[in-house]
Order: structure tokens, then sequence, then C-alpha cells
């Protein structure tokens, strides 16, 4: 089935690219996205007529367009298509009709914009005025963006129309969402700024599948289902697929984007939704409640949610007294919307309702326990509400990363209950970023892996390095409510273990005199210089450090990072480095104990300065925003644990392509320990380092002691 959906895509990409060939030339790819879109739906809606109309009439042994030809029989039909379809479209406006007036060269624009105009003039004042309203604003086919004659416009959206024409899809038959799917190959053929944020507002099929199978599981049927960020409504209409008997009593939606309204309201008619069967808000759903019905709230079966990520808001005290926010009585911070997201959901959520709602992994960890008589930060304090409080956290899941368009950082999906059939007491966790498939730039989840994730979720057993059951003491008591899913799944592939001691005997051995630096390093050394950073304070890198960018300083030194190594004067490097003194002053300043992201960081971590000096501009100047010992990162950022348990997941690209994603580098969670333990650490490596310069004939024994506590202080 997936094969039969990547095909079709595939096909319909190649038909797409063809159709924005004659329209990228006039205006912008978030313009013209929404012309084609709205010629796809015209062509649905008018088939859709057709094709209705005339089964209804078959007995009668009269077409549609006869019957409305027929005085006596043409206000009964005209009220069977409001009534049922809840638009009418005359013949002469049919998109067969249209086709064959451009292949006879007798069309015209104007004709098409009169046709698009009756269609939602037939709605007013009926039931569904509102599905239908302004529906097609976002094609204005008086734009002289088109053309800047009238000729010009109609040769330009005639050639559209054939084109859309030869495309061949069914939609009743089709498993793939068509209007999303178009949408979403029509952003990534052209990469505009319009473009990339557009695509925030689609989950890819795969997700999508994912978040409705795991919503559903053992559902025949539903009351109700709802989306609050919904996008192209793609969720909702796989709630619908994965219920045995495909029955959802009503869907809710709401869409903050004007464009995005749109179209989600032409994808659920696309998709046989009727318009009695579905309410959709143009509004922001945080701050705006729209699922009240006789001033009680809606409360729904199903609810499936990708909002969009760290989403800035309104911090309106007021908010407050919304009840969706106030038995929390905080509200999350500036940008950081995501758990906002959730508590709506589950105030609205029935008692027997299920949610599964996918958010970037910060939103497991940001925001600490007050310590010293502070208050907790907020997205702590609703985190733990959520958990402890309400009890309504199921599961949480983490997923590949890359496979969100526009959103490359790391996500995961958060499964919430009320009634937790006897699993009141834990949450499950699932770590299933390691399976996946790889489509040019992006990842995705195949059958499957789904399978795997909707399995394991079920059975609610332990497995090793995948799932882990988890009660909700451990989550209290000794992480503090911090949810990042390595804290519970230990999912990473472990190198041998190094006897450090052993090989510190064998050392002392060779070494006959010994020195300061040997006597220190095994006089300090025992199990007690084990740090777990699973489980020591932590902080996000945007909370322990900050971007630094100081320029024009062409006086300094010129200076190159070496792997391993760190800071050099260029001149004694070594190395064959170009260097163009007249762009001296784009040049960053880097002051010792700055941190260095370099081109090959990727592969080995973060560099400390040593020297103050002047580095290309295309590396990042991280600098400490809390005291820190540098001695005890310089280690850490050159570990497994960070390169490979942390980096490793930020890689993007291939080759000498691979760049680390920046906005995800932000959110990772780092190890803050107390400073007399990042000192103990910093001087027990400071000696191993001093001692493996002494004597070439230990080197390779002493790298792998330093290996062996590289392993054992950060687990």
């Amino acid at each position: 089935m997936a094969d039969a959906v990547q095909k079709q895509s595939q096909e319909l990409a190649t038909q797409l690219w063809a159709i924005a060939n004659e329209l990228r030339g006039n205006m912008d790819a978030s313009k013209f996205k929404n012309y084609i879109l709205g010629v796809i739906f015209y062509r649905y809606l008018s088939e859709k007529t057709e094709g209705y109309m005339d089964d209804l009439l078959k007995d009668d042994g009269i077409s549609y367009r006869e019957a409305l030809k027929n005085d006596e029989l043409a206000p009964t039909v005209m009220e069977w298509s409001i009534e049922h379809l809840g638009y009418i479209i005359e013949p002469k406006y049919l998109w067969a009709s249209l086709i064959d007036e451009i292949k006879g060269s007798e069309f015209s624009i104007e004709h098409f914009d009169k046709a698009i105009s009756a269609l939602v003039a037939s709605t007013i004042g009926q039931e569904s005025e509102a599905a239908f309203d302004k529906l097609f604003d976002d094609m204005n086919l008086q734009d002289k963006d088109l053309g800047k004659e009238v000729s010009e416009r109609t040769a330009l959206i005639a050639k559209v129309m054939q084109k859309v024409d030869d495309i061949s899809f069914n939609v009743d038959d089709a498993e793939m969402d068509v209007l999303g799917t178009a949408y979403m190959i029509l952003i990534s053929l052209f990469a505009s700024d319009a473009g990339k944020k557009g695509g925030e507002f689609f989950t890819p099929t795969c997700a999508s599948k994912l978040l409705a199978r795991l919503a559903t599981v053992g559902l025949d049927e539903v009351k109700n289902a709802a989306d609050s960020c919904a996008g192209s409504g793609s969720l909702l209409l796989e709630v619908q697929n994965h219920l045995s008997t495909k029955k959802v009593g009503h869907f809710y939606a709401t869409e903050k984007n004007g464009s995005n309204y749109n179209l989600l309201r032409m994808n659920l008619l696309m998709h046989g939704v009727p318009y009695k069967k579905f309410s959709c808000f143009n509004s922001d759903s945080i701050k705006t409640d729209n699922y009240y019905e006789n001033n009680e709230p809606l409360m729904f079966d199903i609810q499936v949610e990708n909002p969009p990520y760290s989403a800035k808001f309104d911090q309106n005290p007021k908010l407050l007294d919304d009840p969706r926010y106030s038995s929390c009585g905080v509200l999350a911070p500036q940008g950081k919307a995501d758990l906002m997201f959730v508590e709506s959901m589950v105030y609205h959520m029935s008692e027997d309702g299920r949610i599964a709602v996918l958010l970037p992994n910060g939103a497991l960890s940001r925001g600490k326990r007050g310590r010293n008589g502070k208050k907790n930060d907020a997205e702590y304090e609703i985190r733990k509400h959520l958990i402890e409080n309400l009890n309504v956290v199921d599961a949480i899941i983490a997923l590949p990363p890359k496979m969100f368009h526009g959103a490359k950082l790391p996500v995961i999906v958060m499964v919430l209950k009320k009634k937790r059939n006897g699993n009141a007491g834990n949450v499950l966790f699932i770590d299933a970023s390691k399976y996946y498939s790889t489509e040019k730039t992006t990842n995705y989840i195949s059958d499957d892996d789904i399978d795997r994730i909707v399995n394991a979720y079920v059975a609610r057993e332990d497995v090793p390095k995948y799932a882990h059951v988890v009660s909700i003491d451990e989550i209290r008591e000794k992480n503090d409510f911090n949810c990042n899913i390595p804290r519970y799944v230990d999912a990473s592939e472990k190198e041998p273990p190094v006897d450090v001691n052993m090989l510190f005997t064998l050392v002392g051995e060779l070494h006959e005199k010994g020195n300061t630096y040997t006597r220190t390093a095994i006089n300090n050394w025992d199990d007690k210089s084990i740090i777990d950073t699973n489980t020591c304070d932590t902080l996000l890198m945007s909370e322990l450090f900050e971007s630094i960018s100081e320029k024009n300083h062409p006086e300094e030194t010129v200076l190159t990072i070496i792997q391993g190594i760190g800071t050099v004067p260029r001149e004694s490097s070594g190395r064959k480095i170009s260097y163009d003194k007249s762009a001296a002053g784009s040049y960053k300043l880097v002051h010792p104990n700055d941190f260095i992201m370099h081109l090959r960081s990727f592969e080995g971590g973060l560099e400390m300065a040593t020297l103050k000096g002047i580095v290309s501009p295309a590396y990042t100047i991280l600098r400490a925003k809390k005291p820190i010992n540098p001695l005890f990162y310089k280690y850490y950022f050159r570990s497994d644990a960070f390169i490979k348990g942390k980096l490793s997941e930020l890689t993007e690209g291939i080759r000498d392509g691979k760049s680390i994603n920046m906005d995800g580098f932000w959110e990772i969670d780092v190890p803050y320990p107390s400073m007399e333990e990042q000192n103990k650490l910093a001087e027990q490596l400071t000696n191993v380092d001093m001692w493996s310069l002494e004597s070439k004939d230990m080197y390779d024994a002493v790298m792998q002691i330093k290996k062996g506590l590289l392993q054992q202080m950060f687990v």
C-alpha cells in the first residue's frame, strides 16, 4: 500500500511540475500554489456534482444536465444538490463544459470567474454557507500577476486547467491525501520563504498514519474527532481511515492560517466528508476556544494534532481565566506554546477520549524545578500537572529526525488518555528514532516501522533498547519530571568497556620513576569520579551557552581550528589555509574558554579556544551564560555521549556536505553538574591529558585509559 501511494505521489509530482512551470515565471510559488489547488478543487466539485446527480437520476432515465433544462425537474434537482452537496454548479459551468470551451477556443477567464462566483453564491443563506465561505478567495483570477490583459490571463489559466484535466485521480479510491500531497509537492519544488513557512502546516502521511493508529487502537467508530491545528486536515482524514467502520459522527477543526483554512475545507469535501459533518474555524486555537455548544464545552473521543513547534503566542494574563489553562495556573514561556496545545486538548477530552499529538523533543525536558525558594519553571509545572495531577500521559515516543518539511529538530509523539486501563501508575517510553527509511534529504517511517511502534504500544512491555514501562514514582523521584527519552530507554550501542584499573596498573609498571601527573591521576581516581549525565541536572544548550559574533578585529591573530587540539595560530599550523586579509573584518573574535563549532564538529565535537584571536566567519562561537569549568565541557563535547548521542541526530547532508542543524542544536539538553563535580572531573581528565604527553611508549595505553574514563564519566 505504501509503495502504491509513493508511486501515485511521484506521478502527481511530475504533473504538478509541468503545471508550475506555466505559472512560476509570473508569480511567487506561495501564490501560484493557490491557483493550482483551487483549479484541482473546482474540477473535483464539478465531477462530484455530475457523478452524484447522474446516479440519483439514473432510475428516471435522465442526466443532470438534461434535468436542469427541464423546467419541472430543475427546482427539485437544485434543491437536492443544495441539500446533499451544499452547492449548485450549472451545466454551463461544469468542468467538462469549460474544458470543451478551451478546446474550441471559446474559453474566457471571466467565464471561469463567474462559474466560481455562482458556486459560492448558491450556498449563501444555506446551511452549507460556512463550509464554502471565501473558499476560493486565494485564487484571484483578476490578479495582474497572471497577465496584464484578460487575454493573457485567459491563456495562462487555460493551460493550467488543461494540465489539471490530464491528471488521473479518483479521490474516492485514493489512499493518499491528494490536495495535501499536492500542496507539499508544490512547496518542495520551490524553496521560497513563504513555501517553507507553509510546509509547517502539513503533516507527512507516515506521521499522520502513526498518530491515527495510536489514537484509534481497538475502535470501530467514534462520535467525533478534532484537530485544533488542522492544516490540510490530513490527520483527521487518517483517523477516519483507521476506524474499522470508517465512521466519524462529526469533525471539528481549527486552523489559524487563512490559506490553509481554505485548504482544510477543500480537503474534507474532496474526501467525501459532507458539509453537515464538519465544523471548521479560522482562528488561533491558543487564544480562542471554539469548542462550545449551548455554553458547554464539547468533549471529543479522538484528538490528533501537529501544532507549530515552539510557537509564539499572546501571553495575556487573561488566558489564566481560560479553564483550559487555569487548572495548572501558569502560562508557558513566550515561544514555547507546545504544552499549552496539549492542555487545551486535555480539557476537551471525553471520559474515554484519546489524544495523539506531535511535539518537539524539547517539550519533554525544558523547564526546571525551582530551588532555593525559587518558583518552578512554567513548562516544568505544566508537565508535572499532566503527568502527576491529571495522570493522563499514557506514552511518549521518539521519532526519527528530519521527517518534517521546515522542521528538522527531533520530534516525539505523546499519547494521552483519561481511562488508563490499569496503567495509571506508569508511562510507556518508546525510542523509535533509529527505525526509518530515507528519501533524498527526508526521513520517513514505513508501514513496518509504524507496526513496530503500535505493537509495542499495545503490548506495553519492556523491549531492550526500544521500550520501557516507567513508574510515575521514577519519573518524579529520579528524574524530576524530565521526560527526555534516553533517560528511560538506552538505545545507544556502547563500545566494550575498558578496564581502567588494569591499565593504570600496567602503565605504573611501565613507568619506572613516575611523575606528578601519574601519581595525581592514580591517587585521585575512584568510582566516585563517575557521573551519570542522564540523571544529573541538565540545561538546554540555549540556557547554558549563547552564540557570539564579535567582528571587526583585524589586528588580532588569525587562528586555525584543528580537530582534537583546538585553536592554533594559522602561521604555525603547518597547513596551507587561504586567508583573505581584506575580509579580516568579517572574521569572528574568540576568547580563551569560548567553544567553537567547526566544519567537522559533527564527527569530532566542539573545540575549546585556548588563545585570543579571530576565526573564520563560517564557525559558530559559543560562550557560557552560566558559571562552568570550561575544561569539563571541553572533554564532554569530545565524548561519544555528546557526539554520537546528541550531534548525530542533528547531522544533515551527506559526505562533505554534512552540517549540524542549529535549530535542533539549541534544543539539546546537556549535563550541568555542580561546580565541585565539574572541577573534580576536569582535573582528573587534565591529569590524564598531561600524563599522555610524558612518554610515547605509554601513549596507546594512556589513550585507552582516557577512553575508559570518558565511557564511565559520561554514561
